[in-house]
């Protein structure tokens, strides 16, 4: 049976897995705000204030599972090329998965578009030792941000 770290909490320790008492760790974490974590959805958004560059990240493992799905909607600068990126990448045994959203550029000074995209890995779900998921999200500067964000959704099999 597949299943998830759940429930990914703004916790510093350890997550049980209730279905399985399995143990593993999981880490969210931000600067200057953590993303909001809602069950298998994760919400990454910028800092209200202006002139902050934001950074953001969950990582957690999954066990049992065939395959590993996300989809994602938000709204990212189109200013400069590079920015707002979303990166999600699944490690493990000969697993080295690595997905990027970024702006594409060509707008002008405050302009923004908004994106979706989705994208799934194939994973062993016989592999005893899992997979480490990681999502993280970077503005990468403090420029044009307001009002940006991504929407992950979380699934597998």
């Amino acid at each position: 049976m597949a299943f998830i770290v759940s429930p990914i909490q703004e916790l510093g320790c350890p997550t049980v897995l209730l279905d399985k008492g399995i143990r593993t760790d999981y880490d969210v974490d931000g600067d200057p705000d953590p993303p909001m974590v809602d069950g298998n959805q994760i919400i990454f958004e910028t800092n209200s204030s202006e002139d902050v560059t934001t950074v953001q990240s969950v990582k957690f493992a999954i066990c049992g599972v065939s395959k590993f799905s996300f989809s994602y909607d938000g709204l990212i600068e189109k200013t400069d090329p590079g920015f707002d990126r979303l990166l999600v990448e699944v490690t493990g045994m000969e697993v080295n998965f690595e997905y990027l959203r970024e702006s594409q550029g060509g707008g002008e000074p405050d302009e923004y578009e908004s994106v979706e995209g989705s994208s799934e890995v194939d994973l062993d779900n016989d592999n005893p030792c899992g997979y480490l998921v990681s999502l993280s999200f970077n503005t990468g500067d403090s420029l044009y941000n307001d009002g940006v964000f991504y929407t992950v959704d979380l699934s597998y099999e």
